[in-house]
């Protein structure tokens, strides 16, 4: 992979297309870069980042080499994500915290992968660095629970244990840009503290009150979680779009950070759901016509699950997750679910041979449906065509 598409790459929302847009921008040197598009103009965070790659292209690039290898390339993504942290969160020693959640994902503690909750609270003054070698045998086993968080200052200098008590954790109304499994540490983020999550599965996870930077199998993102969730809700041209593009958010790095594979297809217009080859999937009682089996009772419970509705507290988000991650697509027309495990007829015009799930998301977009794949790795991309062409967007 070339060093300039490594960093357009970084923002999910920015994507490649022979297609005129407004919001063209270039990315890389003068002499070689790359033209990308997105739809929606940048944040004045995002256009700051974007002149920070293109003002340090060639110093960032000399570091890769003549190999390009996935471990250079990853250096040069850490740096630019440094940077980006630096700009939003000021004031905060991110190279020392970036590289210590780094190595902590190279270590085990009692034969299991290191896990870790940090809350740096920009207010707060410590005392004992938490990344001092001599300290890792006391360190490591804390902060590791869903509910414990270790506070520490600006500076990485330990602060305090905390217990986040099921009474404490933010059950908010409105919509929020993180996973669930995080929600006692992001209810103790603020402007003045931020999160800084290791995950088991080595996934670095940095924010305040919604996902800013990340790292998954060694590749940096970053986020705008607003202008990201308008670019997906400009997908959807239907109604209870915005709704969806809202709640959809969190589901995806849910089941993304569980490893757990899932197709889920935006079907406003029933296209899609006249492909799916398995009929006993379908739970939409104006398609099919109701059965005595498990699936179908099943179906009867979850079909009004909620994906279209503003209120937060009213979805079930948990039960969305598990069905989602059953084989086969979860297909929903706004605010209900009408299949899931279901099957989709492999389009025609399918082209280039693909995996399962990826022929299954490309088919059900040229029927007519809108589809998000997450592979079992935890790779998300949302599918959309631009003047016939399939193009997608690379959340994670």
């Amino acid at each position: 992979m070339s060093v300039e598409l490594s960093l357009l790459e970084m923002v999910p929302q920015w994507y490649v297309s022979k297609i005129p847009s407004l919001n063209r921008r270039a990315i890389g040197s003068s002499q070689n870069c790359i033209f990308f598009h997105s739809k929606r103009a940048p944040t004045p965070a995002l256009s700051r980042h974007l002149d920070y790659v293109n003002n340090n292209f060639q110093k960032l690039a000399s570091r890769a080499g003549s190999t390009k290898s996935i471990h250079d390339i990853s250096t040069i993504q850490q740096i630019v994500a440094i940077n980006y942290l630096d700009d939003i969160y000021p004031g905060v020693e991110w190279a020392s915290i970036v590289d210590y959640l780094c190595n902590a994902a190279l270590r085990t503690y009692e034969n299991s992968q290191i896990n870790k909750n940090l809350l740096i609270d920009t207010t707060a003054i410590g005392i004992h660095s938490l990344f001092s070698d001599s300290f890792q045998k006391i360190v490591d086993p804390i902060g590791c629970a869903m509910n414990t968080v270790i506070r520490v200052d600006r500076w990485g200098n330990f602060v305090d244990i905390e217990q986040v008590g099921w009474d404490q954790i933010n059950v908010t109304s409105e919509y929020k840009f993180y996973p669930e499994f995080l929600s006692p540490v992001y209810s103790k983020t603020s402007p003045s503290a931020i999160s800084a999550v290791l995950t088991r599965q080595g996934d670095i996870i940095i924010g305040s009150e919604s996902i800013a930077v990340t790292r998954r199998q060694y590749k940096w993102r970053l986020y705008d979680a607003p202008t990201l969730k308008n670019c997906i809700f400009d997908l959807y041209p239907f109604p209870d779009s915005y709704r969806i593009a809202c709640n959809i958010y969190a589901h995806l790095f849910e089941l993304s950070y569980k490893r757990h594979g899932a197709l889920l297809i935006a079907d406003p217009n029933s296209r899609v759901i006249r492909k799916v080859v398995n009929k006993h999937a379908i739970i939409d009682f104006d398609v099919q016509a109701p059965s005595n089996d498990l699936r179908r009772v099943i179906g009867e419970k979850i079909w009004d699950l909620g994906l279209g509705i503003s209120n937060y507290k009213s979805r079930k988000s948990w039960i969305v997750n598990e069905v989602a991650s059953m084989d086969g697509a979860l297909i929903f027309n706004g605010k209900n679910i009408t299949a899931y495990g279901a099957m989709i007829e492999l389009h025609p015009d399918l082209g280039n041979q693909f995996g399962a799930r990826t022929s299954a998301a490309i088919s059900a977009l040229k029927w007519g449906g809108y589809p998000t794949k997450i592979s079992s790795d935890g790779e998300v991309r949302i599918y959309f065509l631009e003047n016939g062409e399939v193009n997608f967007y690379s959340i994670l």
